[in-house]
Protein backbone atom coordinates (compact mmCIF):
# COMPACT_ATOMS: atom_id res chain seq x y z
CA UNK A 1 0.00 0.00 0.00
CA UNK A 2 3.03 2.28 0.27
CA UNK A 3 2.88 3.37 -3.37
CA UNK A 4 -0.36 5.41 -2.77
CA UNK A 5 1.14 6.87 -0.20
CA UNK A 6 1.33 10.90 -0.75
CA UNK A 7 4.07 13.60 0.50
CA UNK A 8 2.83 17.09 -0.85
CA UNK A 9 5.41 20.18 -0.44
CA UNK A 10 4.56 21.98 2.10
CA UNK A 11 4.32 25.67 0.94
CA UNK A 12 5.96 28.80 3.25
CA UNK A 13 3.43 30.70 1.97
CA UNK A 14 0.04 30.35 0.09
CA UNK A 15 0.17 33.55 -2.20
CA UNK A 16 -0.29 30.90 -5.27
CA UNK A 17 -3.18 29.64 -4.01
CA UNK A 18 -4.64 33.46 -3.47
CA UNK A 19 -3.61 34.90 -6.88
CA UNK A 20 -4.62 31.36 -8.35
CA UNK A 21 -7.66 30.33 -6.57
CA UNK A 22 -7.47 26.33 -6.51
CA UNK A 23 -11.65 24.56 -7.04
CA UNK A 24 -10.97 22.22 -4.41
CA UNK A 25 -8.95 23.04 -0.84
CA UNK A 26 -8.73 20.39 1.96
CA UNK A 27 -8.59 22.24 5.44
CA UNK A 28 -7.74 20.23 8.77
CA UNK A 29 -7.34 21.64 11.99
CA UNK A 30 -5.58 20.50 15.15
CA UNK A 31 -6.70 22.04 18.52
CA UNK A 32 -6.56 21.49 22.48
CA UNK A 33 -10.42 21.75 24.42
CA UNK A 34 -10.57 20.18 27.72
CA UNK A 35 -10.37 22.68 30.45
CA UNK A 36 -11.53 25.65 28.40
CA UNK A 37 -14.96 27.39 27.00
CA UNK A 38 -13.17 27.84 24.16
CA UNK A 39 -10.92 25.41 22.09
CA UNK A 40 -7.18 26.14 21.80
CA UNK A 41 -6.37 26.66 17.83
CA UNK A 42 -3.10 24.75 17.81
CA UNK A 43 -2.58 24.02 14.02
CA UNK A 44 -4.61 25.01 10.87
CA UNK A 45 -3.17 22.62 7.81
CA UNK A 46 -4.38 22.71 4.01
CA UNK A 47 -3.80 21.05 0.42
CA UNK A 48 -4.39 21.32 -3.16
CA UNK A 49 -2.94 19.10 -5.44
CA UNK A 50 0.61 18.20 -4.74
CA UNK A 51 0.95 21.70 -2.24
CA UNK A 52 0.59 21.95 1.49
CA UNK A 53 0.29 24.57 3.69
CA UNK A 54 0.41 24.97 7.55
CA UNK A 55 -0.56 28.27 9.55
CA UNK A 56 0.72 28.39 12.81
CA UNK A 57 -1.99 30.03 15.19
CA UNK A 58 0.53 30.61 17.73
CA UNK A 59 3.22 32.20 15.08
CA UNK A 60 1.73 33.55 11.84
CA UNK A 61 2.36 36.44 9.12
CA UNK A 62 -0.41 38.66 8.88
CA UNK A 63 -0.09 37.99 4.75
CA UNK A 64 -0.77 34.58 5.04
CA UNK A 65 -3.46 35.45 7.49
CA UNK A 66 -4.95 37.71 5.15
CA UNK A 67 -4.71 35.50 2.45
CA UNK A 68 -6.39 32.06 4.12
CA UNK A 69 -8.99 34.34 5.07
CA UNK A 70 -9.70 34.75 1.70
CA UNK A 71 -9.54 32.14 0.39
CA UNK A 72 -11.84 30.82 3.43
CA UNK A 73 -14.40 33.25 2.46
CA UNK A 74 -14.46 32.93 -1.51
CA UNK A 75 -17.55 30.84 -2.42
CA UNK A 76 -15.68 29.70 -5.55
CA UNK A 77 -13.54 27.71 -3.87
CA UNK A 78 -14.83 24.20 -2.16
CA UNK A 79 -13.76 23.33 0.95
CA UNK A 80 -13.15 19.83 2.35
CA UNK A 81 -12.92 18.93 5.56
CA UNK A 82 -13.42 15.69 7.79
CA UNK A 83 -16.24 15.47 10.78
CA UNK A 84 -16.21 19.51 9.83
CA UNK A 85 -17.89 20.87 13.08
CA UNK A 86 -14.97 21.10 15.18
CA UNK A 87 -12.98 22.52 12.58
CA UNK A 88 -15.67 24.91 11.70
CA UNK A 89 -15.56 26.16 15.12
CA UNK A 90 -12.07 26.65 14.97
CA UNK A 91 -12.19 28.81 11.99
CA UNK A 92 -14.82 31.05 13.45
CA UNK A 93 -12.74 31.24 16.29
CA UNK A 94 -9.77 32.32 14.27
CA UNK A 95 -11.27 34.26 11.01
CA UNK A 96 -14.35 35.40 12.81
CA UNK A 97 -16.10 33.91 9.54
CA UNK A 98 -16.93 30.80 8.68
CA UNK A 99 -16.87 29.18 4.63
CA UNK A 100 -20.42 29.31 2.58
CA UNK A 101 -18.99 26.52 0.51
CA UNK A 102 -17.88 23.46 1.96
CA UNK A 103 -18.45 19.44 2.43
CA UNK A 104 -17.80 16.85 5.07
CA UNK A 105 -16.51 13.63 3.75
CA UNK A 106 -17.06 11.88 6.86
CA UNK A 107 -21.16 12.88 6.23
CA UNK A 108 -20.64 12.38 2.35
CA UNK A 109 -19.50 8.55 3.51
CA UNK A 110 -23.02 8.32 4.81
CA UNK A 111 -24.86 9.07 1.39
CA UNK A 112 -22.80 6.38 0.22
CA UNK A 113 -23.54 3.29 1.87
CA UNK A 114 -21.59 3.69 5.15
CA UNK A 115 -23.58 2.27 8.17
CA UNK A 116 -22.23 4.70 10.98
CA UNK A 117 -19.77 7.38 11.27
CA UNK A 118 -16.14 6.61 10.26
CA UNK A 119 -12.80 8.12 10.79
CA UNK A 120 -10.56 9.87 8.33
CA UNK A 121 -8.20 6.65 8.49
CA UNK A 122 -10.85 3.95 7.30
CA UNK A 123 -12.34 5.86 5.21
CA UNK A 124 -8.67 6.73 3.41
CA UNK A 125 -8.08 2.33 3.46
CA UNK A 126 -11.31 1.71 2.25
CA UNK A 127 -11.23 4.05 -0.14
CA UNK A 128 -7.44 4.65 -1.34
CA UNK A 129 -5.56 1.49 -0.09
CA UNK A 130 -3.86 3.97 2.43
CA UNK A 131 -2.89 3.41 6.00
CA UNK A 132 -2.63 6.52 7.97
CA UNK A 133 -0.34 7.00 10.85
CA UNK A 134 -2.93 8.23 13.48
CA UNK A 135 0.03 7.72 16.40
CA UNK A 136 0.37 11.59 17.11
CA UNK A 137 -3.87 12.11 16.97
CA UNK A 138 -3.40 12.67 21.05
CA UNK A 139 -0.16 15.10 21.05
CA UNK A 140 0.00 18.37 22.47
CA UNK A 141 -0.39 20.70 19.66
CA UNK A 142 0.15 23.60 22.05
CA UNK A 143 3.87 22.70 22.17
CA UNK A 144 6.51 23.87 20.54
CA UNK A 145 8.72 23.65 17.92
CA UNK A 146 6.52 20.70 16.64
CA UNK A 147 8.21 17.47 15.55
CA UNK A 148 8.80 16.61 12.29
CA UNK A 149 6.17 13.53 13.15
CA UNK A 150 3.64 15.61 14.28
CA UNK A 151 4.20 17.81 11.19
CA UNK A 152 3.89 15.22 8.64
CA UNK A 153 0.70 13.68 10.40
CA UNK A 154 -1.16 16.98 10.21
CA UNK A 155 0.08 17.37 6.15
CA UNK A 156 -1.28 13.49 6.10
CA UNK A 157 -4.79 14.61 7.51
CA UNK A 158 -5.38 17.06 4.39
CA UNK A 159 -3.09 14.91 1.54
CA UNK A 160 -6.19 12.73 0.65
CA UNK A 161 -9.14 14.73 1.02
CA UNK A 162 -9.62 15.91 -2.51
CA UNK A 163 -9.05 12.28 -3.87
CA UNK A 164 -11.67 11.21 -1.36
CA UNK A 165 -14.24 13.73 -2.50
CA UNK A 166 -13.42 13.18 -6.31
CA UNK A 167 -15.04 9.58 -5.33
CA UNK A 168 -17.64 10.38 -3.19
CA UNK A 169 -18.94 13.10 -5.54
CA UNK A 170 -19.13 10.66 -8.00
CA UNK A 171 -21.16 8.16 -6.39
CA UNK A 172 -23.02 10.95 -4.99
CA UNK A 173 -23.97 12.30 -8.38
CA UNK A 174 -25.02 8.49 -9.23
CA UNK A 175 -27.25 8.65 -6.48
CA UNK A 176 -29.17 11.99 -7.17
CA UNK A 177 -27.88 12.55 -3.29
CA UNK A 178 -25.75 15.58 -3.73
CA UNK A 179 -28.51 18.00 -3.02
CA UNK A 180 -29.31 16.43 0.22
CA UNK A 181 -25.59 16.45 1.53
CA UNK A 182 -25.39 20.10 0.69
CA UNK A 183 -28.54 20.93 2.67
CA UNK A 184 -27.40 19.38 5.56
CA UNK A 185 -23.94 21.18 5.32
CA UNK A 186 -26.23 24.53 5.81
CA UNK A 187 -27.85 23.69 8.42
CA UNK A 188 -24.55 22.26 10.25
CA UNK A 189 -23.31 25.43 9.69
CA UNK A 190 -26.49 27.41 10.38
CA UNK A 191 -26.47 24.97 13.88
CA UNK A 192 -22.64 26.60 14.34
CA UNK A 193 -23.58 30.29 13.76
CA UNK A 194 -26.64 30.30 16.43
CA UNK A 195 -24.74 27.74 18.83
CA UNK A 196 -23.33 31.04 22.07
CA UNK A 197 -26.88 32.23 22.61
CA UNK A 198 -26.73 31.57 26.11
CA UNK A 199 -30.79 32.16 26.61
CA UNK A 200 -31.38 29.05 25.06
CA UNK A 201 -28.79 26.69 26.79
CA UNK A 202 -31.48 25.66 29.59
CA UNK A 203 -32.51 22.76 26.92
CA UNK A 204 -28.97 21.15 27.61
CA UNK A 205 -30.58 20.91 31.40
CA UNK A 206 -33.15 18.48 32.33
CA UNK A 207 -35.30 19.94 35.10
CA UNK A 208 -36.17 18.85 38.29
CA UNK A 209 -39.94 20.67 38.00
CA UNK A 210 -41.41 22.11 34.54
CA UNK A 211 -43.87 24.51 36.56
CA UNK A 212 -43.71 28.28 34.78
CA UNK A 213 -42.02 29.45 37.88
CA UNK A 214 -39.12 26.68 37.38
CA UNK A 215 -38.52 26.75 33.84
CA UNK A 216 -38.29 30.82 34.23
CA UNK A 217 -35.31 30.17 36.89
CA UNK A 218 -33.63 27.55 34.64
CA UNK A 219 -33.23 29.34 31.97
CA UNK A 220 -31.72 32.92 33.36
CA UNK A 221 -29.45 30.62 36.06
CA UNK A 222 -28.18 28.50 32.81
CA UNK A 223 -27.94 31.84 30.86
CA UNK A 224 -25.87 33.00 33.46
CA UNK A 225 -23.74 30.24 33.84
CA UNK A 226 -22.97 30.12 30.27
CA UNK A 227 -21.80 33.63 30.16
CA UNK A 228 -19.63 33.53 33.29
CA UNK A 229 -18.07 30.40 31.53
CA UNK A 230 -17.47 31.92 28.55
CA UNK A 231 -15.76 35.30 30.74
CA UNK A 232 -13.92 32.94 32.40
CA UNK A 233 -13.27 30.81 29.81
CA UNK A 234 -14.26 27.43 31.61
CA UNK A 235 -16.09 24.43 30.72
CA UNK A 236 -19.38 24.65 31.97
CA UNK A 237 -19.53 22.36 34.01
CA UNK A 238 -16.48 23.11 35.56
CA UNK A 239 -18.59 26.48 36.65
CA UNK A 240 -21.74 24.42 38.23
CA UNK A 241 -23.15 21.35 37.41
CA UNK A 242 -26.44 20.55 35.67
CA UNK A 243 -27.83 18.69 38.31
CA UNK A 244 -27.01 21.88 41.10
CA UNK A 245 -28.30 23.99 38.43
CA UNK A 246 -31.74 21.81 38.18
CA UNK A 247 -31.61 21.87 42.06
CA UNK A 248 -31.30 25.52 41.82
CA UNK A 249 -33.77 26.20 39.26
CA UNK A 250 -36.32 23.90 41.77
CA UNK A 251 -35.89 25.32 44.57
CA UNK A 252 -34.23 28.41 44.44
CA UNK A 253 -32.88 30.61 47.69
CA UNK A 254 -34.80 33.11 49.10
CA UNK A 255 -32.40 35.59 50.69
CA UNK A 256 -29.16 37.16 48.65
CA UNK A 257 -26.87 35.88 51.69
CA UNK A 258 -28.05 32.20 50.87
CA UNK A 259 -27.61 32.33 47.32
CA UNK A 260 -23.60 33.64 47.78
CA UNK A 261 -23.21 30.90 50.57
CA UNK A 262 -24.13 28.51 47.70
CA UNK A 263 -21.66 30.43 45.27
CA UNK A 264 -18.78 30.22 47.72
CA UNK A 265 -19.82 26.07 48.33
CA UNK A 266 -19.21 25.64 44.59
CA UNK A 267 -15.71 28.29 44.46
CA UNK A 268 -17.88 31.08 42.75
CA UNK A 269 -16.66 34.53 43.67
CA UNK A 270 -18.46 37.13 41.95
CA UNK A 271 -17.18 41.00 41.65
CA UNK A 272 -19.97 43.90 42.96
CA UNK A 273 -21.05 44.14 39.03
CA UNK A 274 -20.93 40.38 38.58
CA UNK A 275 -23.21 40.18 41.79
CA UNK A 276 -25.73 42.76 40.51
CA UNK A 277 -25.88 41.54 37.66
CA UNK A 278 -26.68 38.22 38.98
CA UNK A 279 -29.29 39.30 41.05
CA UNK A 280 -30.80 41.25 38.54
CA UNK A 281 -31.36 38.10 36.45
CA UNK A 282 -32.81 36.02 39.76
CA UNK A 283 -35.44 39.02 40.07
CA UNK A 284 -36.09 38.92 36.58
CA UNK A 285 -36.78 35.25 36.86
CA UNK A 286 -38.79 36.31 39.58
CA UNK A 287 -41.18 38.41 37.69
CA UNK A 288 -41.33 36.52 34.47
CA UNK A 289 -44.68 35.94 33.13
CA UNK A 290 -46.25 32.45 33.27
CA UNK A 291 -46.62 32.57 29.18
CA UNK A 292 -43.26 33.90 29.32
CA UNK A 293 -41.50 31.13 30.69
CA UNK A 294 -39.93 28.09 28.32
CA UNK A 295 -41.70 24.82 28.14
CA UNK A 296 -39.78 21.62 28.71
CA UNK A 297 -40.59 20.24 25.11
CA UNK A 298 -40.16 16.92 26.65
CA UNK A 299 -42.93 14.44 28.27
CA UNK A 300 -44.07 10.66 28.54
CA UNK A 301 -45.43 9.32 25.39
CA UNK A 302 -48.75 7.99 26.20
CA UNK A 303 -49.37 4.50 25.14
CA UNK A 304 -51.00 5.12 21.75
CA UNK A 305 -47.47 7.54 21.19
CA UNK A 306 -45.77 4.81 22.24
CA UNK A 307 -46.88 2.66 19.96
CA UNK A 308 -47.51 4.69 16.82
CA UNK A 309 -43.24 5.55 17.54
CA UNK A 310 -42.61 1.48 17.15
CA UNK A 311 -44.72 1.95 13.73
CA UNK A 312 -42.78 4.99 12.45
CA UNK A 313 -39.39 3.34 13.30
CA UNK A 314 -40.61 -0.01 11.25
CA UNK A 315 -41.30 2.50 8.29
CA UNK A 316 -37.89 4.42 8.89
CA UNK A 317 -35.89 0.89 8.57
CA UNK A 318 -37.40 0.32 5.65
CA UNK A 319 -37.21 3.62 3.81
CA UNK A 320 -33.53 3.57 4.98
CA UNK A 321 -32.52 0.17 3.69
CA UNK A 322 -34.76 1.69 0.29
CA UNK A 323 -31.98 4.17 -0.06
CA UNK A 324 -28.96 2.27 1.22
CA UNK A 325 -28.58 4.88 4.00
CA UNK A 326 -28.03 4.07 7.83
CA UNK A 327 -31.74 5.23 9.53
CA UNK A 328 -30.09 7.70 12.20
CA UNK A 329 -29.24 9.95 9.23
CA UNK A 330 -33.00 10.32 8.30
CA UNK A 331 -33.87 10.51 11.83
CA UNK A 332 -33.47 9.81 15.82
CA UNK A 333 -35.73 8.50 17.64
CA UNK A 334 -36.27 12.04 19.25
CA UNK A 335 -36.85 13.59 15.86
CA UNK A 336 -39.34 10.65 15.47
CA UNK A 337 -41.25 12.27 18.83
CA UNK A 338 -41.09 15.52 17.61
CA UNK A 339 -43.07 15.20 14.12
CA UNK A 340 -45.94 13.07 16.25
CA UNK A 341 -46.17 15.98 18.48
CA UNK A 342 -46.00 18.40 15.79
CA UNK A 343 -42.78 20.00 17.09
CA UNK A 344 -40.29 21.40 14.42
CA UNK A 345 -38.30 18.49 14.15
CA UNK A 346 -35.49 17.15 11.04
CA UNK A 347 -38.86 15.58 9.33
CA UNK A 348 -40.23 18.99 9.13
CA UNK A 349 -38.95 19.94 5.66
CA UNK A 350 -36.43 19.27 3.30
CA UNK A 351 -35.14 16.43 1.85
CA UNK A 352 -36.08 14.21 4.91
CA UNK A 353 -39.72 15.45 4.73
CA UNK A 354 -39.82 14.50 1.16
CA UNK A 355 -38.44 11.11 1.47
CA UNK A 356 -40.46 10.25 4.98
CA UNK A 357 -42.14 12.96 6.88
CA UNK A 358 -44.81 13.70 4.02
CA UNK A 359 -45.35 10.33 3.50
CA UNK A 360 -45.87 9.56 7.34
CA UNK A 361 -47.99 12.67 7.95
CA UNK A 362 -51.32 10.49 7.59
CA UNK A 363 -50.30 8.34 10.57
CA UNK A 364 -50.79 11.64 12.61
CA UNK A 365 -54.41 12.22 11.72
Amino acid sequence: MTENVKAPLVQENILSWYSNPPKTLSIDTEFIWRTTYWPKPALLQSCHANKAFILDPLNYSEENFDCFKDLLTNPSILKIFHAAHDDLVILDSLFKCLPDTFIDTQHAALFCGANQQMGLDKIALKMLGVELDKSCQGSNWLTRPLSSKQLNYAVQDVAYLEDIWAIQSKELQERSYIAWLEEDMTKLLNKIKNNHDPWQSWRQVPPRNTSPRAMAYAQVLTAWRELHAQEKNKPIQHIVNHDTLARWSDSPFDTEDKWLSELLLHKISLTIDQKDYFFSLLKQAENMPEEQAPQWPHRRLSKKEDALIKNLKKELKTTAQELDIPEFLIASRKDLVKFIWHKDSSLSSGWRYEIFGKKMLHTLD
